[in-house]
């Protein structure tokens, strides 16, 4: 009786594990053609943020009505950040918004730099922006790297 139960156990294992094995075989020795799954590429971007401001500043990117905290510069430093995908789906617009830590105008609201608005294009989207000591002498710039198929 405990032998039965043993071997029972032991086939079941064996079947459970047959079930989890998976071919090896490289993809053109079953000659089925492998499928191109880069025809759709997703659009990324870089953020290259320069802080000259002696404060700090985090980094946020708009789209539409919505805000998403990319990171932190400290003062008189340099980051780099990736543009999550969440913001770069649906071929829109965003706008990249620096925000001062600890500082607000003297209405209340907040005190920052926005770029203007930037578009999505197929492609690598660089954004290199330079925060200045004075808010409103702020700048950025960008480009596209093209996807080129080698």
């Amino acid at each position: 009786m405990k032998t039965s139960r043993q071997a029972a156990l032991l086939s079941f294992a064996l079947v459970s594990l047959a079930g989890c094995a998976h071919s090896t075989r490289a993809a053109g020795t079953t000659g089925v053609a492998s499928i191109n799954r880069n025809f759709c590429p997703k659009p990324s971007a870089t953020l290259y943020v320069t802080n000259d401001n002696w404060l700090d500043m985090v980094i946020y990117v708009y789209r539409g009505s919505s805000r998403v905290r990319v990171g932190e510069v400290t003062g008189v430093q340099s980051a780099v950040f990736e543009i999550p995908e969440s913001v770069m789906g649906g071929g829109t617009t965003f706008q990249v918004f620096a925000d001062p830590i600890g500082s607000f105008s003297s209405n209340g609201s907040p005190n920052g730099f926005a770029t203007g608005a930037i578009g999505m294009s197929t492609g690598h989207l660089i954004i290199d922006l330079r925060v200045a000591n004075v808010l409103d002498q702020s700048s950025y710039s960008y480009g596209v790297e093209s996807i080129e198929d080698s």
